[in-house]
């Protein structure tokens, strides 16, 4: 029914595909490639996808500007309850667990 080519399968007309071209999603790879190189790879992988993306920039860019402030006590540690910013720790376990399931 199909053979096996370069570590993925590729299907025929007889399959009921009509002779489609294979999906943009679908990557070829080679299974005897060294480790590294596989490790390696950009192209084709969640980060190259990560990278073309505004949000991702967008929030690299807030995460760095209040590192910034904190570290240069611009934005200080929020332990005063009277604080916009303050968030007791009892409430921390739940938004732990929430960002860590989703």
């Amino acid at each position: 029914r199909g053979s096996s080519r370069l570590g993925r399968r590729v299907f025929f007309e007889s399959e009921g595909l009509g002779g489609a071209a294979p999906s943009p999603m679908v990557f070829e790879y080679d299974p005897n490639r060294n480790l590294f190189y596989t490790a390696f790879t950009y192209t084709h992988t969640v980060v190259e996808l990560c990278f073309q993306k505004l949000e991702f920039w967008a929030l690299l860019f807030v995460h760095i500007c209040a590192a910034t402030a904190y570290k240069t006590g611009h934005l200080t540690a929020q332990s005063s309850k009277h604080n916009i910013f303050y968030l007791p720790w009892d409430l921390l376990g739940i938004l732990v667990s929430l960002t860590s399931f989703f």
